[in-house]
C-alpha cells in the first residue's frame, strides 16, 4: 500500500470539514425554525383566580436549624515501634 499524497490529504480533509459544517448548519437552522414555530403555536396558560374575598394568611417559615452532629473519634489501635539492630 502506498502512502497518500499530501495534496490529496489536504483536499480530503477540507472537503470533509465543509460537508460536516454544512450538515451542522442545516441541522441547527431546522431546530431553531421548529422551536420558533412551536413558540408561536403555544397556547396561553390557564390562570386560576381566587374566589375567596380574604386572602389566606401566610404561615411564617421556620428558621433554619442546623442539625447537631456528634463527632465520634475513630478507634485507632496503637502499634509499638519496631526496633531493629544493625551490626
Amino acid at each position: 500500500m502506498t502512502t497518500p499524497r499530501p495534496r490529496a490529504v489536504v483536499i480530503g480533509s477540507l472537503s470533509l470539514f465543509v460537508v460536516l459544517f454544512v450538515l451542522l448548519t442545516f441541522q441547527l437552522s431546522t431546530s431553531t425554525s421548529t422551536a420558533s414555530s412551536e413558540h408561536r403555536k403555544a397556547k396561553p396558560a390557564i390562570v386560576e383566580t381566587q374566589t375567596d374575598a380574604a386572602p389566606e394568611p401566610e404561615e411564617p417559615e421556620p428558621e433554619y436549624e442546623e442539625p447537631e452532629v456528634e463527632y465520634i473519634e475513630p478507634e485507632v489501635e496503637e502499634v509499638p515501634p519496631v526496633v531493629t539492630t544493625s551490626s
